[in-house]
């Protein structure tokens, strides 16, 4: 297919595909709901993130660096199903190569070859462009964080600007958008959460039988999360699944206090992740995080890096947890490294604590209250522990800042929930047979020192 016909043809139907997005999602302005902007910055970031791969890899084997490798892999791919597709689809399918199969340049299991699988049929087409595919997943990344920041904005509206914030920082912008993992995963862990909230929490106790349709496209969005980063959609799985249950389960015990039991059923399902992945096994994790620790330390020499002496053991871990998790949003410091780009991280970082010390001094100022609603917690727990996996793993600053990018939205949510506290209070209706009052668990005026 000639390069201008598969512009002709695949800019009208990503204008439709917004639009039919647009009109789904309740049609907001364009200008004040923050919905154009939010997609012009996904687009802008998706240009923005090829030539910086363009610019910064120009030679070798990897030109381009990962987003153009896995392109030329799927473009291959592709043409080779032009020659004998049957083929072709049986790779795809099983990742097992065959005799004219191209070259394997990733393992069949890993995270880039299945994205690579799914652009490989993308680029039927978009006649394999990269700029095309890129524009594709970026507005499959805005139409996942889209979605989840209407369910987070419709569940506390007072806490809508930091919402909008965390879609529009600009490495958010820059990383999780173009033809990139974290594109996919933004897609996929924004449909997932949304989903989940919205079947936790329907609009009105009507809506409840309708938003059971969303099962299907919630085991679907599930399995392409997992697929994309397992170790994410784990702690996902077990925060938003044990937010989902608390909420329903919760006033059946009436000594057993909302946050107990959201934390009770988080503790029975976190241990189902070791039957789903080897990964999660203590044995594992005891021998990889001290070997991922010292061999990408070793590789990153001359750079600032988030250096922990992790011994083989639990304790260890446990141990070094806290610093792993602050120093994924806090390092580089601004003064660390050298360089402009070092010098921007160092800067965003000193931001992200300016705002963390503003939403101190609005909880301060609100008298201090105590109490975490159940979802404030589930979204606490799902950052927490996914900092501490980036934290404990990979010690390279470089890369923690693009792996925290798919964080941040949900941090600055926190953030901005911790300076407002429960002043608006939502317009939901939590369902279980006892009928109960139509609010968040865990809201309570601030007077009332929280609760749950």
């Amino acid at each position: 297919m000639p390069e201008w016909l598969a512009w002709t043809i695949n800019l009208p139907l990503l204008v439709l595909a917004l639009w039919a997005f647009w009109r789904a999602v309740g049609r907001p302005n364009l200008l004040r709901s923050g919905f154009g902007v939010v997609l012009a910055g996904r687009l802008v970031g998706s240009v923005a993130l090829g030539i910086f791969y363009i610019d910064k890899f120009t030679d070798g084997e990897q030109s381009g660096g990962d987003t153009f490798t896995m392109h030329r892999y799927s473009a291959r791919l592709t043409a080779w199903a032009y020659q004998d597709f049957d083929a072709y689809l049986h790779h795809i399918r099983t990742g097992i190569e065959s005799a004219h199969s191209p070259e394997m340049l990733y393992s069949a299991f890993s995270n880039s070859y299945f994205l690579v699988r799914i652009l490989s049929l993308l680029n039927f087409l978009t006649a394999s462009n990269y700029w095309i595919d890129a524009l594709w997943l970026s507005v499959a990344a805005f139409m996942g964080a889209w979605l989840l920041a209407r369910e987070l904005g419709r569940l506390l509206p007072a806490a809508r600007g930091g919402i909008l914030v965390g879609l529009l920082w600009p490495s958010v912008i820059f990383w999780t958008t173009g033809l990139s993992k974290d594109a996919a995963l933004l897609a996929c862990l924004g449909t997932f959460v949304a989903a989940v909230l919205r079947l936790t929490y329907p609009v009105r106790t009507a809506e409840l039988r309708r938003s059971w349709g969303l099962l299907v496209p919630l085991l679907i969005i599930s399995w392409l999360l997992w697929k994309i980063k397992f170790f994410i959609a784990a702690v996902a799985f077990v925060s938003f699944g044990a937010l989902a249950l608390a909420e329903r389960l919760q006033g059946r015990w009436p000594r057993i206090r909302p946050w107990q039991l959201f934390l009770g059923l988080a503790l029975l399902l976190a241990p189902l992740s070791r039957v789903f992945h080897r990964a999660f096994r203590p044995d594992y994790l005891r021998t990889q995080l001290p070997i991922n620790q010292a061999y990408l330390s070793a590789h990153s020499v001359g750079q600032p890096q988030l250096v922990l002496p992790l011994e083989p053991s639990l304790w260890s871990f446990l141990q070094y947890a806290p610093l792993a998790a602050v120093g994924v949003f806090t390092r580089p410091w601004v003064w660390e490294g050298s360089g402009l780009l070092w010098r921007v991280t160092g800067l965003e970082n000193a931001v992200i604590l300016g705002l963390f010390a503003w939403a101190v001094v609005g909880w301060w100022r609100r008298g201090r209250p105590w109490g975490l609603p159940l979802l404030a917690g589930a979204v606490l727990l799902f950052v927490v522990v996914v900092a501490v996996m980036f934290g404990l793993s990979t010690p390279n600053l470089g890369t923690l800042h693009r792996y925290r990018a798919g964080l941040l939205p949900f941090v600055f949510f926190l953030l901005d929930w911790l300076r407002v506290g429960a002043g608006a209070q939502p317009v939901i209706f939590p369902l279980d047979n006892l009928r109960r009052s139509s609010r968040l668990s865990g809201y309570a005026p601030d007077s009332a020192g929280g609760a749950g």
